[in-house]
């Protein structure tokens, strides 16, 4: 496990080798850390990249070509020893692939980069997701980046860029439930992610970024290129000093799931030889 620092005269980001984790994004005209400073106490098992599933598989469990496999949530990556690729002062590229661990537990040949690059003031995170297997590869992937909140949970409010309508994701059956934004631009966290996740369907809206802040307005904005869904999760209870802004390229099992990999709900398909690309963009 490593800690590598990208650094330009707007930000200083620090990255763990270990699970693509990003440790602190510091903005350097305030001093200010965007990424929440770990404590186990709120959330003792972190997560910043869901390969090759996001969420839960129904049971723990799923199966391929009749053979049942179990898998934890949100897959393996996020405990996994990435390899340095290449790193220079305001780039770097770390990569995973297959082996005999992961074959017991996910049956394909696959490759996954993570490359950070600084741009101004904007940690842009690029998936790069390649499938090097003879067989149609199928996974999801998505991140969990936690975000600081320069107050309290209940104190702080989500921001977008102008006025939204979207319903959330009923993890039951797949359905939307009704428009939770209600045309609104700037939504209160309180009582919004009490419970649960607040998963939004990016095809109803046409943000171009999601905010985190107070009142006043964002403190982070963060955006996504080639993900389907977004999800706004805190551990439950309140209080909160973080919010996670998840952006997701797939989806936990549905209620009604089959358990088949190639039939779970919002999986990719990836054919041999092919790579995937994705993109997010962290903004001060």
């Amino acid at each position: 496990m490593s800690v590598l620092v990208l650094e330009n005269d707007c930000i200083k980001a620090s990255l763990n080798t270990f699970g693509g984790l990003i440790e602190s994004i510091i903005d350097k005209h305030t001093g200010l850390d965007h990424a929440w400073e770990y404590d186990a106490s709120r959330w003792p098992r972190r997560t910043a990249l869901c390969f090759p599933f996001c969420g839960k598989c129904k049971d723990g469990r799923y199966t391929y070509n009749e053979v049942p496999y179990e898998i934890p949530s949100h897959g393996f990556a996020r405990e996994r020893e990435f390899a340095v690729v290449s790193h220079s002062n305001d780039r770097l590229v770390l990569q995973d692939s297959f082996d005999s661990t992961t074959l017991g537990i996910y049956p394909f040949e696959y490759r996954l980069q993570i490359e950070y690059l600084l741009e101004d003031s904007s940690l842009v995170v690029k998936y790069h997701v390649s499938n090097e297997g003879p067989c149609t590869m199928y996974y999801s992937i998505g991140s969990h980046y936690a975000y600081q909140l320069p107050r309290i949970q209940e104190e702080c409010y989500l921001h977008f860029p102008t006025s939204q309508h979207a319903g959330c994701l009923d993890l039951a059956d797949g359905t939307i439930k009704a428009d939770i934004l209600e045309g609104r631009f700037v939504v209160p966290l309180e009582g919004l992610i009490d419970d649960s996740s607040l998963i939004l369907d990016l095809k109803q809206m046409d943000a171009s970024w999601i905010g985190v802040g107070g009142l006043e307005g964002p403190f982070t904005k963060v955006s996504g290129e080639g993900f389907r869904y977004v999800l706004v999760w805190a551990p439950v209870g309140g209080g909160n000093p973080f919010v996670c802004i998840e952006f997701w390229d797939g989806m936990a099992d549905l209620g009604i799931s089959s358990g088949k990999i190639e039939e779970k709900f919002a999986v990719r398909a990836l054919e041999s030889g092919e790579t995937r690309s994705y993109l997010q963009c962290i903004r001060f």
